[in-house]
C-alpha cells in the first residue's frame, strides 16, 4: 500500500479512532481498543498491518506514556508498517 492510499482512509480513522481515544468509552483500554477497531477497518479495506504485536504494543504503549495521540504520528507509523493484505 502506498502512503497516499493510507492517507486517503485517513478521514474515517480519524473520526474512528479520535472518538474512541478521546471520549473515553471504557474504563481502561481505550488506546488499545481503538487500534483493534482500526485494525479491523484497515483489513476491511485490504491493508494488513505488518509490525510484530510487540511493536504494537511499544507503539500503543509510547502514546499512552506521553498521553497524547496525534494523528500525524499515528499515519507515519501505518505508513512504515503496512502493506497490501
Amino acid at each position: 500500500m502506498r502512503a497516499w492510499q493510507i492517507g486517503s482512509l485517513g478521514p474515517a480513522l480519524r473520526r474512528s479512532g479520535k472518538a474512541l481515544v478521546k471520549i473515553n468509552p471504557f474504563i481502561g483500554g481505550n488506546k488499545r481498543s481503538a487500534f483493534a477497531v482500526m485494525s479491523t477497518f484497515l483489513a476491511i479495506n485490504g491493508i494488513e498491518i505488518t509490525a510484530a504485536t510487540e511493536a504494537i504494543y511499544a507503539f500503543i504503549a509510547e502514546c499512552d506514556a506521553v498521553n497524547s495521540f496525534g494523528f500525524a504520528q499515528l499515519l507515519r507509523w501505518l505508513r512504515e508498517n503496512t502493506t497490501p493484505a
